[in-house]
């Protein structure tokens, strides 16, 4: 119940009419994860299932989460726009671009929020390639030059997490491979013998423009769902992440379970990417947005850490899972 609404009872009407819907027409995203008790809420009222409930209903809706939608966002110095609007003012060549962001690094060195260094390193990788401005960029060239110095900047900073890129199994996929999804970006965390992945990244650059069966964000959500069914019963609370870059927009998320059998999306953050030198003054916002993702990855690290470790004093040896990578044996045997 939020207030006088029974927010549950609205939710599984909206399902039942989903499910109807779809045995006769098409239905959009809010429809599909409904059929997998999938349900997004969000600040920005299209893009909520409140939206079908009336704008009170979301307001009351948002009133609750707020607590939860923002706490865990991290405080930035005020040294991030005042050197992100020097390198967007610097000549556009390597050599200046360099010796701007040396000077970044020195002051960021000695800055007290530890934040300012892995900022300025973000901002080194970030500017170096955004001297150009190509269209039409592929996938693979898109994410190169705009996302992984970013993303590996920002979570490479953990001593517990690990990353990989570009289409590799979830760890799930072992249990039920003919239903798994690959992400383009998987932050993950072993502490013992299994794998646990605890956030997603699916990208979509500007020049993709062909549909594909489900959407990106559906298949976001998908992941995210198989994610948390991993870690349940694991830690109490269990949430997971996801990162979706459609274009030159990233929205954020966090998963958490919704009663006994539903899942809540709520979305924690938005932010343009930085794709020009003239655009760096964004990074301050973007960085802020993916450093909120990494340090909530963080948390739930830790717990799924002390989990592992509270589990190893009554683990027996024929207890202990498989050591592989999650990828399927008909997959790593495929020639």
């Amino acid at each position: 119940m939020v207030g006088s609404v029974d927010v549950i009872k609205s939710l599984k009407e909206f399902r039942a009419a989903s499910i109807l819907l779809n045995k006769t027409t098409n239905i959009n995203d809010d429809r599909i994860l409904s059929l997998h008790m999938i349900f997004v809420f969000s600040p920005e009222y299209a893009q909520s299932i409140t939206k079908y409930f009336g704008r009170s209903i979301h307001d009351q809706v948002l009133n609750d989460l707020a607590p939860m939608l923002d706490s865990n966002t991290p405080s930035l110095s005020d040294n991030l726009p005042i050197w992100a609007n020097t390198l967007a003012s610097c000549p556009p060549t390597w050599t200046q671009i360099v010796h701007c962001s040396i000077d970044i690094l020195h002051a960021a060195k000695e800055s007290a929020n530890p934040n300012d260094l892995v900022a300025a390193v973000c901002m080194l990788q970030l500017s170096t390639r955004c001297i150009h401005d190509p269209h039409d960029l592929c996938e693979d060239t898109f994410v190169h030059r705009y996302l992984d110095g970013l993303l590996d900047g920002v979570f490479g900073t953990s001593k517990l997490m690990e990353t990989q890129w570009a289409n590799m199994w979830l760890a799930s996929s072992k249990v039920d491979a003919y239903k798994t999804y690959k992400p383009d970006f998987v932050v993950y965390v072993k502490p013992r013998h299994q794998r646990f992945d605890i956030a997603v990244c699916e990208v979509k650059p500007p020049s993709k423009s062909c549909r594909p069966p489900i959407s990106d964000f559906v298949k976001l959500c998908l992941e995210m769902k198989k994610m948390i069914l991993t870690l349940t019963g694991l830690i109490d609370n269990p949430f997971v992440l996801g990162i979706l870059v459609t274009g030159r927009t990233i929205h954020t998320f966090v998963m958490y379970r919704l009663g006994q059998h539903g899942y809540r999306v709520c979305q924690i953050g938005q932010a343009e990417v930085v794709y020009s030198l003239k655009s760096m003054g964004l990074f301050p916002v973007l960085f802020q947005t993916i450093l909120k993702v990494k340090d909530m990855a963080a948390t739930l690290a830790e717990e799924l850490e002390q989990a592992a470790l509270g589990l190893a004093k009554t683990e027996s040896a024929h207890d202990r899972p498989s050591m592989d990578d999650g990828t399927p044996n008909w997959k790593r045997l495929k020639m």
